[in-house]
């Protein structure tokens, strides 16, 4: 993995602008009187792996998990979508079935917007479609890179990884070195790709190696740049 690829990786999302925030007082106006509320508790779906897409969706507070189940039954968490972000859009464009699922992560307000309202959106902007353009192209080079580290990384690389992703990604802890404190250890290893077993021990090597500090499931990042390190020796 060369450094282009890494700055592809750990490149923050914090800095891509609130999608509620790019349009103009006109087509927020129109959005704004379409749009739907959704109060989810933690673990509510937001929308099914399989279901045809009929609104997209934006995190108006709280987290969204992604997640995908295989042909084997395995479960795997893909990303998860914070404060500020518009999903669901792929499948939205393509006319496609969703290929993955959504949940709540945390108590959130999802704000829902019909279809017939985003491409009328999308044909009077450019700006839109640039945002979109640009958060499709930054999900597909992420998860091109997470897939290579997924199947070819070590335990030690993998952890290190997802790490910094859920550090990159979580804007909800804007500026600090914490992780998504809510994530069990059994996430943090579908996450990584391996076993809950290894997922524990592994945490516990990087802990006692100073790069992070473990209280529960909260985890703190001590060193970023050895993390990213251990992330490229894979």
């Amino acid at each position: 993995m060369n450094s282009h690829t890494a700055y592809s990786l750990w490149d923050s999302v914090e800095n891509a602008a609130d999608f509620w925030q790019i349009l103009s007082n006109e087509q927020r106006a129109i959005l704004d009187s379409a749009k739907e509320v959704l109060y989810l508790e933690k673990g509510e779906a937001v929308f099914r792996q399989g279901e045809l897409p009929q609104q997209l969706f934006y995190v108006h507070a709280g987290t969204v998990k992604v997640s995908r189940m295989g042909g084997a039954g395995k479960y795997q968490i893909l990303r998860f979508v914070a404060h500020g972000d518009v999903f669901g859009y792929g499948a939205a464009l393509a006319d496609e079935p969703y290929v993955v699922s959504a949940e709540a992560f945390e108590d959130s307000e999802i704000w829902t917007i019909p279809l017939s309202c985003v491409r009328h959106t999308l044909l009077h902007s450019a700006e839109v479609i640039h945002y979109v353009l640009r958060r499709l192209a930054h999900e597909l080079g992420t998860s091109d890179c997470r897939m290579v580290s997924l199947t070819q990384g070590h335990l030690r690389g993998r952890m290190a990884e997802t790490l910094l992703f859920l550090h990159r990604t979580n804007r909800t802890e804007r500026g600090q070195l914490d992780v998504l404190a809510h994530l069990t250890r059994r996430e943090l290893a579908a996450l990584s790709n391996m076993s809950t077993a290894n997922a524990i021990r592994t945490l516990a090597q990087l802990a006692e190696e100073g790069l992070i500090a473990v209280e529960g499931r909260h985890i703190r990042l001590l060193d970023v740049h050895r993390l990213q390190f251990v992330a490229l020796q894979g």
